[in-house]
Protein backbone atom coordinates (compact mmCIF):
# COMPACT_ATOMS: atom_id res chain seq x y z
CA UNK A 1 0.00 0.00 0.00
CA UNK A 2 1.45 3.42 -0.60
CA UNK A 3 0.84 6.51 1.19
CA UNK A 4 1.03 10.36 -0.12
CA UNK A 5 4.09 11.94 0.93
CA UNK A 6 2.91 15.61 0.03
CA UNK A 7 2.61 17.79 3.16
CA UNK A 8 -0.62 17.80 4.72
CA UNK A 9 -2.26 20.22 7.43
CA UNK A 10 -2.83 19.64 10.84
CA UNK A 11 -5.35 17.50 11.56
CA UNK A 12 -6.07 14.72 14.27
CA UNK A 13 -5.82 11.07 14.65
CA UNK A 14 -8.10 8.13 15.23
CA UNK A 15 -6.44 8.29 18.61
CA UNK A 16 -6.94 12.17 19.45
CA UNK A 17 -3.36 13.43 18.59
CA UNK A 18 -2.65 16.58 16.23
CA UNK A 19 -0.81 15.71 13.43
CA UNK A 20 0.64 16.82 10.35
CA UNK A 21 3.10 15.49 7.53
CA UNK A 22 6.09 18.36 6.91
CA UNK A 23 8.98 17.47 4.62
CA UNK A 24 8.72 13.77 5.16
CA UNK A 25 8.65 13.81 8.54
CA UNK A 26 5.43 13.31 10.23
CA UNK A 27 5.42 16.13 13.14
CA UNK A 28 2.85 14.27 16.51
CA UNK A 29 1.30 16.43 19.29
CA UNK A 30 -0.66 14.89 22.10
CA UNK A 31 -3.06 15.70 24.40
CA UNK A 32 -2.42 14.53 28.26
CA UNK A 33 -5.56 12.72 29.49
CA UNK A 34 -6.79 15.00 31.86
CA UNK A 35 -7.54 17.41 28.28
CA UNK A 36 -5.96 20.57 29.18
CA UNK A 37 -1.83 19.70 28.54
CA UNK A 38 0.30 18.74 25.34
CA UNK A 39 3.37 16.20 24.82
CA UNK A 40 4.89 16.74 21.98
CA UNK A 41 8.76 14.99 20.83
CA UNK A 42 10.51 18.21 20.56
CA UNK A 43 13.05 16.10 17.52
CA UNK A 44 9.66 15.77 15.53
CA UNK A 45 7.33 18.82 16.36
CA UNK A 46 9.17 21.35 13.46
CA UNK A 47 6.31 23.76 12.95
CA UNK A 48 4.70 25.92 15.20
CA UNK A 49 1.54 26.97 13.05
CA UNK A 50 -0.35 24.06 15.85
CA UNK A 51 0.33 26.74 18.53
CA UNK A 52 -0.66 30.01 16.62
CA UNK A 53 -4.47 28.12 15.98
CA UNK A 54 -4.58 26.14 19.73
CA UNK A 55 -6.47 28.94 21.03
CA UNK A 56 -7.08 32.95 20.50
CA UNK A 57 -3.88 34.75 21.69
CA UNK A 58 -4.23 37.85 22.75
CA UNK A 59 -0.81 39.09 24.21
CA UNK A 60 2.70 38.53 24.33
CA UNK A 61 4.63 38.57 27.45
CA UNK A 62 8.31 39.09 28.27
CA UNK A 63 9.35 38.58 31.24
CA UNK A 64 13.09 38.54 32.96
CA UNK A 65 14.37 36.95 36.05
CA UNK A 66 16.49 38.20 38.57
CA UNK A 67 19.97 36.35 40.48
CA UNK A 68 19.37 34.14 43.07
CA UNK A 69 19.64 36.29 46.51
CA UNK A 70 21.85 34.03 48.33
CA UNK A 71 24.68 33.18 45.92
CA UNK A 72 24.25 35.47 43.09
CA UNK A 73 24.22 32.94 40.35
CA UNK A 74 21.67 32.80 37.43
CA UNK A 75 18.23 31.03 37.83
CA UNK A 76 18.16 27.64 37.22
CA UNK A 77 15.50 26.06 34.47
CA UNK A 78 13.81 24.88 37.21
CA UNK A 79 13.39 27.73 39.60
CA UNK A 80 11.98 29.90 36.13
CA UNK A 81 9.60 27.13 35.41
CA UNK A 82 7.93 26.61 39.13
CA UNK A 83 7.64 30.88 38.99
CA UNK A 84 6.13 30.87 35.50
CA UNK A 85 3.44 28.53 36.47
CA UNK A 86 2.83 30.28 39.66
CA UNK A 87 2.79 33.37 38.10
CA UNK A 88 0.04 31.97 35.48
CA UNK A 89 -1.88 30.84 38.62
CA UNK A 90 -1.91 33.74 40.21
CA UNK A 91 -3.16 35.58 36.95
CA UNK A 92 -6.10 33.18 36.67
CA UNK A 93 -7.03 33.63 40.55
CA UNK A 94 -7.10 37.35 39.67
CA UNK A 95 -9.01 36.79 36.48
CA UNK A 96 -11.60 33.58 37.86
CA UNK A 97 -11.13 34.43 41.68
CA UNK A 98 -12.06 31.08 43.65
CA UNK A 99 -13.49 29.12 40.11
CA UNK A 100 -9.51 29.17 39.08
CA UNK A 101 -8.99 26.27 41.99
CA UNK A 102 -12.51 24.87 42.64
CA UNK A 103 -13.57 24.83 38.49
CA UNK A 104 -9.87 24.72 37.16
CA UNK A 105 -11.04 27.84 35.00
CA UNK A 106 -7.85 29.11 33.26
CA UNK A 107 -6.72 31.42 30.24
CA UNK A 108 -4.73 29.45 27.89
CA UNK A 109 -1.46 30.00 28.01
CA UNK A 110 2.63 28.95 26.51
CA UNK A 111 5.83 29.65 27.27
CA UNK A 112 9.29 29.37 26.02
CA UNK A 113 12.57 30.05 28.08
CA UNK A 114 15.13 31.64 26.90
CA UNK A 115 19.02 32.33 28.62
CA UNK A 116 19.85 34.64 26.14
CA UNK A 117 22.97 34.19 23.21
CA UNK A 118 25.05 34.62 26.56
CA UNK A 119 23.24 32.22 29.06
CA UNK A 120 23.34 34.92 31.39
CA UNK A 121 19.95 36.32 31.16
CA UNK A 122 16.92 34.42 31.73
CA UNK A 123 14.18 35.28 30.54
CA UNK A 124 10.83 33.89 29.37
CA UNK A 125 8.33 34.52 26.40
CA UNK A 126 4.94 34.07 26.77
CA UNK A 127 1.71 34.17 24.80
CA UNK A 128 -1.93 34.32 26.99
CA UNK A 129 -5.50 34.69 25.73
CA UNK A 130 -8.15 36.82 27.30
CA UNK A 131 -10.86 36.13 29.38
CA UNK A 132 -14.06 36.34 28.40
CA UNK A 133 -14.89 39.31 30.47
CA UNK A 134 -11.90 41.15 30.42
CA UNK A 135 -10.14 43.41 27.68
CA UNK A 136 -6.10 43.75 26.88
CA UNK A 137 -5.66 46.86 29.23
CA UNK A 138 -7.50 44.97 32.56
CA UNK A 139 -5.55 41.96 31.80
CA UNK A 140 -1.97 43.96 31.81
CA UNK A 141 -3.07 45.42 34.43
CA UNK A 142 -3.30 41.93 36.27
CA UNK A 143 -0.25 40.75 34.81
CA UNK A 144 1.86 43.78 36.39
CA UNK A 145 -0.07 43.44 39.64
CA UNK A 146 0.84 39.64 40.34
CA UNK A 147 4.28 39.86 38.30
CA UNK A 148 5.26 42.30 40.90
CA UNK A 149 4.64 40.20 43.94
CA UNK A 150 7.12 37.52 43.03
CA UNK A 151 10.65 37.98 44.04
CA UNK A 152 12.31 36.25 41.48
CA UNK A 153 10.75 38.23 38.47
CA UNK A 154 13.11 41.62 37.51
CA UNK A 155 12.46 44.66 36.51
CA UNK A 156 11.80 44.10 32.82
CA UNK A 157 8.47 42.99 31.93
CA UNK A 158 7.47 43.49 28.31
CA UNK A 159 3.50 43.39 27.40
CA UNK A 160 2.26 43.60 23.70
CA UNK A 161 -1.00 42.85 22.16
CA UNK A 162 -0.79 39.45 20.26
CA UNK A 163 -0.37 40.28 16.69
CA UNK A 164 0.48 37.49 14.39
CA UNK A 165 2.29 34.12 14.42
CA UNK A 166 5.92 36.33 14.16
CA UNK A 167 5.48 36.40 18.17
CA UNK A 168 5.96 32.11 18.12
CA UNK A 169 8.42 32.13 15.33
CA UNK A 170 10.16 34.96 17.56
CA UNK A 171 9.61 32.97 20.58
CA UNK A 172 11.54 29.98 19.46
CA UNK A 173 14.43 31.30 17.59
CA UNK A 174 16.62 28.92 19.86
CA UNK A 175 14.98 25.88 18.95
CA UNK A 176 11.77 24.27 20.10
CA UNK A 177 13.21 22.67 22.65
CA UNK A 178 12.80 25.58 24.78
CA UNK A 179 9.09 25.35 24.33
CA UNK A 180 7.77 24.12 27.94
CA UNK A 181 5.41 21.67 26.38
CA UNK A 182 3.97 19.91 29.38
CA UNK A 183 2.38 23.76 30.65
CA UNK A 184 0.79 24.74 27.22
CA UNK A 185 -2.67 25.29 28.90
CA UNK A 186 -5.74 25.20 26.90
CA UNK A 187 -8.49 28.20 27.80
CA UNK A 188 -11.00 26.79 30.19
CA UNK A 189 -14.02 28.85 31.70
CA UNK A 190 -17.49 29.77 31.10
CA UNK A 191 -18.08 32.62 28.47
Amino acid sequence: MNYSTQDTSWTISAKGNHWRRLDGKVLVVGEYKDGDNYWANPNRFENTEWLQNLANWSVALTVTFTKQKNTGNYRFHSDIVYTTRHLIRLINRDCFGHGAVRKGYCIASAYVIECGYDGRHPHIHATLSLPPDRDYESLRRIILKQANKLHSIGRQIDIQPYKDFGWFEYSLKTGIKNLVVEDIQKAHHLG
